[in-house]
């Protein structure tokens, strides 16, 4: 057992005997009222609580976070280390959270370099791994101490698109095991863990006006949904994550096929709407402002997830602006719901 599992311990047998010091006491002096034992259970289970979350990770059953809406992207106000801020909520990042010490000063002495990392957008960073996280708190009231072994980075890039008060990311190890519903016009994240009875009753979708149900496989990264799309005759696969606006990756001839067919339609000499766009071989949509190029060597995360087709499309914001969202990671479902 190592140093820090014995101190836990330590720590829950010790408020074990309090809670059962504190009944003794509430049984001696004979409250008629029940309130105060109830009380002193609740401390001692938020005690006892509070020692196990040296883990980024929800675990209750139905969480709500406000969001803020910077540009494109989702944002989660919170602290670290009692520095104010937002996280960026990015499904696109595999890990639960990642600071960015370029903003929250980080202790050198407790950190370690363990190598680079890159975006979806080609950037390049140093990661260090640090054991000096004391605390985070997220805007809804969750709080979580003693976080170890958390990824941190420069991520200045971040800050020059979204506000220079970032805190760093919380991705997709936060929430797993949880469908993740978004609503960007209220601006608000919910998540359910997902479970039979949940599948049975389906109250993620209370109250919701579906418009079409997609399917999704998970390649190489569990936490980025693909599923098959055509543009016009054009078969493609769409990857999709909450940290980018949308980008179309095709070979020269086919854009020049669809931009003649008025499927692809210029706003820029890299910006386009694509006027027809079929999810899944079953539901028609169109989408605005994604960015294109022919370039494939500048589709950075097409290797990384594991796509195979010619052409390939990432897609954000410009989807999610358009449609609620729900995500059933585990039965591979995309829910589209009427705003």
């Amino acid at each position: 057992m190592g140093v820090r599992q014995y101190q836990l311990l330590n720590e829950i047998i010790t408020n074990i005997l309090v809670f059962y010091f504190n009944v003794k006491i509430f049984y001696m002096i004979n409250y008629k009222s029940t309130k105060l034992l109830i009380f002193i259970s609740i401390l001692c289970f938020q005690s006892m609580k509070a020692q196990d979350v040296n883990k980024f990770k929800l675990e209750d059953d139905i969480i709500v976070f406000p969001i803020k809406i910077i540009d494109a992207f989702p944002m989660i106000g919170g602290e670290a280390n009692g520095l104010k801020g937002y996280f960026f909520f990015d499904t696109g990042l595999n890990t639960a959270i990642e600071i960015n010490h370029n903003f929250v000063p980080l202790d050198k002495d407790k950190s370690k370099e363990i190598g680079n990392a890159f975006t979806g957008s080609g950037q390049n960073f140093e990661i260090r791994l640090n054991d000096n996280i004391n605390e985070v708190k997220l805007i809804n009231g969750l709080t979580f101490k003693n976080l170890n072994n958390i990824q941190s980075g420069n991520f200045q890039h971040i800050q020059n698109v979204t506000t220079v008060d970032c805190l760093g990311y919380i991705g997709y190890e936060f929430f797993e095991g949880y469908i993740a519903k978004m609503d960007y016009v209220r601006r608000r994240l919910t998540f359910y863990k997902n479970s039979e009875e949940r599948q049975k009753s389906k109250d993620f979708l209370q109250n919701e006006n579906i418009i079409a149900v997609l399917d999704f496989k998970l390649l190489k990264l569990k936490n980025i949904p693909v599923l098959m799309g055509k543009i016009g005759d054009i078969e493609l696969q769409i990857a999709m994550d909450t940290g980018q606006y949308g980008m179309l990756q095709i070979v020269e001839e086919d854009k020049s096929k669809l931009i003649q067919q008025n499927i692809l339609k210029a706003l820029s000499p890299s910006l386009f709407n694509i006027n027809e766009i079929i999810l899944d071989n079953k539901y028609s949509t169109k989408l605005k402002g994604i960015y294109l190029i022919t370039d494939e060597s500048k589709a950075y995360a097409k290797k990384p997830i594991q796509i195979s087709t010619v052409n390939f499309l990432s897609l954000g914001h410009r989807l999610l602006d358009e449609y609620n969202t729900v995500w059933d990671y585990e039965n591979k479902k995309l829910y589209l719901l009427e705003r």
